[in-house]
């Protein structure tokens, strides 16, 4: 699902898919031109944070006008151990200014930037949905070479189904056998 990394009233309107492959994170990041009287060249949105998610390549949105959708990827490797994670953005690109009546821009542009939300990078972001019949049997096939346990701290669940709810979400589990159910 997109994640909106920019507010609905800015002059840039921009959301992020993560796409989670063996070796690397694919950021898909979706961009609008709110801005009538310019056009952005080059756009390319530079990523840092987390030791480990080091930015690989950049492909840029070439050229994004007002109201015509564009978008710009960053690949990053992945971290010797899969984490959660913050990463800082910022959108780097060329302004060139135009008639917002023509569209005619001018030849001369200046580099701009831009700092848009942090992409958060859960662990979630890791796992497929899989809807299984018989859990039982699927989790003795895989063995214990697959398993890995950690400790959560559930501080802000009201009730038992809030942490149930928010348990899925956050692991980006597919409950099995009715496991979400109180």
């Amino acid at each position: 699902d997109p994640q909106k990394l920019t507010e609905a009233e800015t002059e840039y309107q921009v959301s992020v898919v993560k796409h989670c492959f063996q070796n690397h994170v694919l950021l898909q990041f979706n961009c609008d031109n709110t801005l009538n009287d310019q056009v952005l060249h080059n756009l390319t949105i530079e990523v840092e944070g987390a030791e480990g998610y080091d930015p690989v390549s950049y492909m840029a949105c070439e050229k994004l006008s007002y109201g015509t959708p564009g978008k710009s990827y960053t690949i990053l490797s992945y971290p010797d151990e899969i984490c959660a994670s913050t990463l800082s953005c910022t959108m780097k690109f060329e302004v060139h200014d135009c008639d917002p009546n023509t569209g005619e821009e001018d030849e001369q542009g200046f580099p701009d930037e831009y700092v848009i939300d942090d992409i958060e990078i859960t662990i979630g972001d890791f796992i497929q949905k899989v809807v299984r019949s018989n859990f039982s049997a699927a989790w003795e096939e895989i063995g214990d070479d697959h398993e890995v346990e950690n400790t959560y701290h559930l501080s802000t669940m009201e009730t038992l189904e809030d942490a149930v709810a928010q348990i899925i979400n956050f692991l980006g589990m597919m409950p099995s056998e009715r496991t979400d159910k109180i």
